[in-house]
């Protein structure tokens, strides 16, 4: 697929990730199977995980997140993401940062293989920012950067956080740069969350997030009828369970190749 724009400057095709927290690993299935029918993106939008997802595969390094990923154990991931309260967030992200690195290096977002955005949120303005230039690891952290979980990332005087809290599936943004659309929205209802007598901070947040989320996606999806398809997997594990990543990731498959004739007919017309 081609990297030309079109006479009206959009591309042919935009890939739009969702957030979710380790259930946005699910992306990455969708991805191996979207190339494995040569169906490639000709750039990729992602908040949150979903900018964690979208700049490993626009930085060719997607296969190499995966196995880093699936190589460590329960322990070893809680150890990057052990809680370390500071002034600003509840996990300190040096040693999530130092991992990133390791895979994608000090890479700028406008040298990668695909053209990539990450969409972030400004906590002084309350204002979207798409960060489409810069170091790529500083996009990714501050897509990611829940409140109050992760600190902000400080750029130009601003305080950037997690997409997800504005446009958890961005697909206005989609359209804006591409004439058709393929968006991940990592589904999971609030039925699924098991009742308890007592409810930790995680369960709390967990579930504030997901009612806040979902709103705000529904009203971005029926915004968009056309050139648009919409693949959500249905991924039950927690927000931070990214030990059962490969499970993320074969639900991902399993709803790509459910709708991939769907997914063809939009992109080659066949």
């Amino acid at each position: 697929m081609t990297d030309e724009k079109d006479k009206d400057g959009k591309y042919e095709l935009a890939l739009v990730l969702s957030g979710s927290g380790a259930r946005g690993m699910a992306h990455i299935g969708v991805i191996k199977i979207l190339e494995k029918n040569n169906i490639t993106p000709n750039i990729i939008i992602g908040t949150s995980v979903g900018s964690l997802v979208g700049g490993m595969y626009a930085a060719g390094c997607l296969d190499k997140f995966e196995k880093d990923l699936t190589s460590k154990s329960e322990g070893e991931i809680r150890k990057i993401l052990k809680l370390w309260p500071s002034g600003e967030g509840l996990i300190k992200t040096q040693k999530l940062e130092k991992e990133l690195r390791k895979i994608i290096g000090n890479r700028k977002i406008e040298e990668l293989d695909k053209k990539f955005m990450a969409l972030t949120v400004d906590l002084l303005t309350g204002k979207k920012l798409m960060y489409d230039k810069g170091d790529l690891c500083q996009a990714i952290l501050a897509s990611i950067a829940i409140p109050l979980v992760f600190p902000p990332v400080h750029k130009e005087g601003m305080l950037l956080v997690d997409g997800g809290l504005e446009d958890p599936l961005p697909i206005d943004y989609g359209f804006s740069f591409a004439k058709k659309v393929i968006a991940v929205n990592i589904s999971y209802s609030l039925e699924k969350l098991p009742k308890k007598e007592k409810y930790n901070f995680g369960d709390i947040f967990e579930r504030a997030t997901i009612i806040i989320q979902d709103e705000i996606t529904e009203n971005a999806l029926e915004k968009y009828k056309e050139n648009l398809v919409i693949l959500a997997p249905e991924v039950d594990i927690g927000t931070l369970s990214f030990s059962k990543t490969k499970e993320a990731i074969s639900i991902g498959e399993a709803e790509t190749e459910k709708h991939i004739e769907e997914i063809k007919k939009l992109v080659l017309g066949t």
